[in-house]
């Protein structure tokens, strides 16, 4: 089952109208989302995106502080060249990991993902054809 919010709809819908969703993942860019927990906890700073994959969009939104509801869009790309730009799948028990080319940079970015967002971790790495610990 691929976790499918009204919010995720909503900012979802303009870029790719009409796209079924096939995974939404959160991530903690570049270090452990526990670390990252923390610091948002007692300074309210730090990125945690949603990335949102379609059938035919891959759509990164930050994550609002308050709730964690997706906010404000980072950048958008098609499918196709998210594929190309997943480098690297590492699954583990407690946090898994991801090596994406962001837009705008020279290396991969370390995209880490929580144990509770494993599924969406799972259905999003099939969809970009990357299986975990074989990349």
């Amino acid at each position: 089952m691929v976790p499918s919010t009204k919010q995720t709809d909503r900012v979802t819908e303009p870029g790719d109208p009409g796209g079924r969703t096939l995974a939404t993942v959160r991530v903690a860019p570049g270090w452990n989302p526990w670390l990252s927990r923390l610091v948002i906890d007692v300074f309210g700073t730090v990125d945690e995106y949603e990335m949102t994959l379609t059938e035919h969009m891959l759509c990164v939104h930050e994550l609002t502080l308050v709730f964690g509801h997706p906010g404000r869009q980072i950048y958008a790309m098609p499918r196709k060249e998210a594929a190309q730009r997943l480098v690297r799948v590492k699954r583990d028990a407690k946090v898994s990991a991801f090596w994406f080319l962001e837009p705008g940079r020279s290396k991969p970015t370390r995209m880490s993902v929580r144990h509770q967002w494993r599924h969406g971790f799972d259905a999003f790495t099939a969809a970009l054809g990357a299986q975990a610990g074989l990349r």
